[in-house]
């Protein structure tokens, strides 16, 4: 398991104030690579690193403590 501190590194590499949420809703990487995906109820309020507030029906501060990618992405989902 990632320590925090890696954690809090890789969750400020992933969304920055000039990542680009496409159309599609795919965060952009530096390359243009496709990080994240969210959801279109969550994307006009989508808080960026640097925001102290978001004005919207539905702020949205993601949380990526338990964030998984690569070969694990499927243990986000935890069935109850």
């Amino acid at each position: 398991m990632p320590s925090q501190q890696l954690l809090n590194t890789l969750s400020l590499g992933l969304l920055t104030d000039s990542s680009v949420l496409s159309e599609t809703g795919w965060i952009l990487g530096l390359n243009q690579e496709l990080l994240f995906w969210v959801p279109p109820i969550h994307r006009r309020g989508l808080f960026r690193p640097s925001n102290v507030a978001v004005i919207s029906q539905l702020p949205t501060k993601l949380n990526f403590a338990t964030f998984v990618h690569g070969k694990h992405w499927a243990e986000c989902h935890n069935p109850m």
